[in-house]
């Protein structure tokens, strides 16, 4: 992250979609194989951001590009920004980046994503 005059201008994030977890062993082998996420395939996740908007006390809204499997959407993060860490929950859809599963049926997978976002600074 770059910071000019006490505020964020620039973010670059890389996650490695091999991080995926879940609390239930089988279902995080699961997403991330061919039927999901396909981390042998998209191994990683790129977050470009482009535009910082100040709410105060530390909080943004970050819009930028997120490429996932392959598939390159703009999404609007909302982040907790200090010196030495930012902080974020966001939720994605799956479906818009091309991610399998049913989204309904007797087998549905829920298309929301959600995401812990957890980034230090060095």
């Amino acid at each position: 992250m770059t910071v000019a005059h006490g505020s964020p201008t620039d973010l670059f994030i890389t996650f490695a979609i091999d991080s995926i977890v879940t609390d239930n062993e089988k279902l995080t082998t699961h997403l991330k194989s061919a039927d999901f996420f396909d981390a042998t395939t998209f191994p990683e996740a790129i977050f470009i951001a482009d535009s910082f908007v100040d709410s105060g006390e530390g909080i943004y809204a970050i819009t930028g590009m997120l490429t996932m499997h392959g598939v390159t959407k703009k999404e609007i993060v909302t982040a907790k920004i200090t010196s030495t860490y930012l902080t974020a929950t966001h939720v994605i859809d799956r479906t818009d980046y091309g991610i399998g599963g049913p989204a309904d049926g007797l087998k549905a997978v829920d298309p929301a994503i959600p995401l812990d976002i957890k980034v230090v600074f060095n």
